[in-house]
């Protein structure tokens, strides 16, 4: 989408505007459900029933939104105002779900049941966005705006579930196997700018360069399993659930930029460059899963895991600058601003449950609960003048410099498991694990500076750079298992384990860039005013980090053990 004047001349007493605008969205909705009931005559030996279902949505945004003048350096526009302007507003709506439920009931032996459910989703927005005058000549008697502006949001949802039942009357075994998954990748990837450049000529009352950006990505994903198998007879009864969701987010290799660059600028009043961003993710990735084996005259078996894995990403870059320019002069205020607001909203949850009944013979049950959690968040805020004269000391009311950076993760994993094996006259066995973990990084540069230039004002000079980074996180881990056998032997083993790693400044062991600086370099400053150089740097980590365990037997011979560990390592750059 493209609005642009080249190498034309335009005279006009009133505005000239040239707007281009891009308003693209797409929602897409997959459902997948699948039932399947086996129940055969009495003389049939066997009961199957399979239920499979995949729901699948893939969605993509990629748009190049343009507003510009061009080549206008001896022709000229003169105008009353003028606004060029360029807008992209991107919207994706996914939504997937996939279940399935088996069923089956066997009179005169065993019974069989399996069940899938899978729900993948996959949204993208590659977009690039930009206002810009090159090598243009523009004067007004009003204002000039250069704006480029751009909303991205990603909505997604996928669900995945299974439910398996089998039963069985006679002396066959009866077994059940379900599983589900939910798996969803999203990505904002954007360029949006601002710019009067490569050698423009602006006369104007008051003139903006303004690029701004908000990306927002909402995602949630769950996978729900269960399975139960039951035999009245001599048979076994066994059963396996495995619940997953996977979860992958970025904001990645993004940049907000806006900036004046070879070019002479006046003034009248005011003159600013300015760029910001506002970055959101906020996700929730949860597994769950259950499974129940019994038996009446055999053994019952059941096996049960869920895990839950996230990773959110923002790497971004915001730029605001005035450089190569031998000329920029306001008679008001100069202002040179980068702000960036980048925030991570995470819970991942992995609950698991078994057991292992049984009347006459062995009970046992594994169950593993897993909840894993990665945020990284990676921003460069930057606000300078560079190789440039700025400002009249007679004229100009004041020169701000200012960089500032706000980033902010608050992180939430949990992990549960229960495991219970159980008999009135055989053995009982049961296991249990949870497990935990949450890795936070934050690598920041904020820097605002002047280097090679000359900056002159009638007032004051501040150059500001300002930083805010904080991570709350809460890992906790529960694991519990019980056996308790009438007559015979019980054994009962338990482990939580719940980890926390938070970094500012440190990626993988080794410490990265974490700059919060306001500095002049190379350069001269006059000023009737005062001169400030403010350099603020406030780091926090607010981690609780817990982990429980606990194993319970009962029996002719019991044996219990139980085991819970946490770590938690914190660092900040110096």
């Amino acid at each position: 989408t493209h609005a642009v004047i080249i190498d034309s001349a335009v005279d006009v007493p009133g505005a000239v505007t040239v707007s281009a605008t891009n308003a693209a969205e797409i929602t897409a909705v997959a459902a997948g459900f699948a039932v399947a009931f086996s129940n055969p005559d009495a003389d049939e030996p066997t009961a199957t029933s399979l239920a499979l279902s995949v729901a699948l949505t893939i969605n993509q945004i990629s748009a190049d939104t343009s507003a510009y003048i061009q080549d206008t350096t001896g022709v000229g526009i003169d105008a009353g105002s003028l606004n060029v302007t360029a807008t992209d507003n991107s919207k994706i709506n996914g939504i997937a779900g996939g279940i399935a439920i088996s069923l089956a009931n066997e009179k005169s032996g065993g019974a069989k049941a399996a069940a899938g459910g899978v729900a993948l989703v996959f949204n993208n927005i590659d977009n690039t966005t930009g206002a810009y005058l090159d090598n243009a000549d523009v004067i007004t008697t009003g204002d000039v705006n250069v704006d480029a502006s751009s909303v991205g949001a990603i909505y997604a949802l996928a669900i995945g579930g299974a439910v398996a039942a089998a039963r069985g009357t006679g002396s066959g075994s009866t077994a059940s196997l379900a599983g589900a998954g939910a798996f969803t990748s999203n990505t904002i990837r954007k360029g949006v700018f601002a710019n009067i450049g490569n050698g423009s000529d602006v006369k104007a009352v008051n003139i903006g360069v303004t690029a701004q950006d908000t990306s927002t990505i909402t995602a949630d994903a769950g996978g729900v399993a269960f399975a139960a198998a039951g035999s009245t007879s001599s048979g076994s009864g066994a059963s396996l659930s495995i619940g997953a969701s996977l979860a992958f987010n970025s904001l990645d290799d993004s940049y907000v930029h806006a900036s004046i660059d070879s070019s002479a600028i006046d003034a009248s009043n005011n003159l600013s460059v300015t760029a910001s961003s506002t970055g959101t993710i906020d996700a929730l990735t949860f597994a769950g899963s259950g499974a129940i084996g019994a038996s009446s005259g055999g053994s019952g078996y059941s096996a049960s895991g869920a895990g839950a894995f996230a990773q959110h990403t923002i790497v971004n870059s915001i730029q605001a600058s005035i450089t190569n320019s031998p000329s920029v002069d306001a008679d008001g205020a100069i202002l040179v601003s980068a702000t960036d607001t980048s925030t991570i909203l995470a819970e991942t949850y992995g609950f698991s449950f078994a057991a292992g009944l049984s009347s006459s013979d062995t009970g046992a049950a594994l169950s593993v609960g897993v909840s894993l959690a990665f945020n990284t968040i990676d921003v460069d805020v930057a606000a300078f003048i560079d190789n440039s004269n700025v400002g009249d000391n007679t004229l100009t009311d004041s020169i701000t410099i200012s960089a500032t950076g706000s980033t902010d993760i608050k992180a939430l994993s949990v992990a549960a498991s229960l495991s219970v094996g159980g008999s009135s006259s055989g053995s009982a066995v049961a296991l249990s694990g949870g497990g935990a973990v949450a890795q936070n990084v934050i690598l920041n540069d904020t820097n605002a500076y002047a280097k090679d230039s000359f900056l002159a004002s009638g007032g004051t000079v501040d150059i500001t750079a300002a930083s805010t980074s904080t991570i709350e996180a809460a890992v906790v881990a529960a694991s519990v298992s019980i056996a308790v056998s009438a007559s015979d032997k019980a054994g009962a083993a338990s482990i939580g384990l719940a980890l926390a790693y938070n970094y500012m400044g440190w990626r993988d062991g080794t410490e990265e860039s974490n700059q919060v600086q306001a500095y002049v370099q190379n350069s001269s400053i006059d000023a009737d005013g005062a001169l400030t150089l403010s350099a603020t740097a406030e780091q926090d980590i607010d981690v609780a980090v817990g982990a429980g365990s606990a194993a319970v037997s009962g029996g002719s011979d019991a044996l219990g053990l139980s085991g819970a560990g946490v770590q938690t390592v914190n660092r900040i750059s110096e």
